[in-house]
């Protein structure tokens, strides 16, 4: 078994809980079933332990330098430096996608957690909308974008990285360019209530 099958097996996961959250939470609500409500909040809770996993792995792929993964071996090669192997994540389509989806479940765990402060009656619904969001992520990343699809014959060495995006700021303006893209789906769940 490969690390990638893990994180393959891990977004299959992440997509099912995704898929209950959003049945159980508006369920929840209109039955006003508190069990099906905290179901849902554990739910979504899952989503991003599993997305967690699915990126540790695509990360630990990256690093093993496993060019069985298309994946890696399309964005990276044995001559780069570590910090490009790690940014090379988020350096394509796949990655792209799988980060977007971390940071979404991300940050719908935080709101899960602080959720307190929110009217009661908003929460099932916030998280409905944003698990149904992730949902879509889920299903792109599981059929036509998946980040861990193997390769029959691995080659010795992969093709690199872009080299437009060798450069430092690679590190950090991607992800948080794209953290703050999907953090626009916080206030769209609550405003699509209104």
């Amino acid at each position: 078994m490969y690390v990638s099958d893990l994180g393959a097996s891990a977004i299959l996961l992440a997509l099912l809980f995704a898929i209950y959250t959003p049945v159980a939470a508006v369920a929840g609500a209109l039955r006003q079933s508190e069990a099906l409500v905290a179901s849902a909040r554990r739910a979504t809770l899952a989503v991003a332990a599993f997305l967690l996993l699915a990126s540790g792995a695509l990360v630990a792929s990256f690093l093993l330098h496993d060019f069985g993964v298309s994946y890696v071996a399309q964005h990276s090669s044995l001559s780069m430096p570590w910090y490009y192997v790690t940014a090379a994540f988020y350096g394509g389509q796949e990655g792209s996608l799988l980060y977007w989806a971390l940071t979404l479940a991300l940050f719908s765990a935080i709101f899960v957690m602080t959720s307190r402060r929110a009217p009661a009656a908003l929460v099932p619904y916030v998280l409905a909308t944003l698990m149904a969001i992730e949902a879509f992520f889920l299903v792109v990343l599981a059929t036509v974008s998946s980040p861990f699809v193997r390769l029959a014959h691995p080659p010795a060495d992969g093709v690199g990285l872009n080299p437009l995006l060798m450069d430092p700021g690679m590190l950090l303006h991607p992800p948080l360019l794209l953290m703050g893209y999907m953090s626009f789906s916080l206030p769209f769940a609550f405003a699509w209530q209104r």
